[in-house]
């Protein structure tokens, strides 16, 4: 093989790390299945007394800033869902806000 037709050491290191994070990736989520699969077969021959755990995904810290944001933006929804009292207002007030902008943009 020729010189020039080879792909330089760092491009290859490049593609090998790349290659074995997504493997990785790929064996625990393969593994969180089996997981999965393991307690259901317990349960089901009655081995293990409750039920499976939901599958849960596999988080990098590549996910983390996406999440931040999806937890400040959705913080109040979640604590005024996980409270009656504060449930009532807090839609009383989402509507108000729905209402106003609805006519905000009918004034257009």
């Amino acid at each position: 093989m020729e010189a020039g037709h080879r792909k330089p050491l760092a491009t290859h290191d490049r593609t090998s790390q790349k290659t074995g994070k997504i493997c990785q990736r790929l064996l625990l989520k393969f593994l969180e299945v089996l997981r999965f699969v393991v307690q259901a077969l317990l349960h089901v021959v009655g081995l293990r007394s409750t039920p499976p755990e939901p599958l849960r995904s596999v988080l990098t810290e590549k996910d983390r800033p996406v999440l931040e944001e999806f937890r400040k933006k959705h913080d109040e929804e979640f604590t005024a869902m996980a409270d009656p009292e504060k449930l009532e207002p807090w839609f009383s007030y989402r509507f108000d806000r729905l209402v106003q902008a609805r006519t905000e943009r009918i004034r257009r």
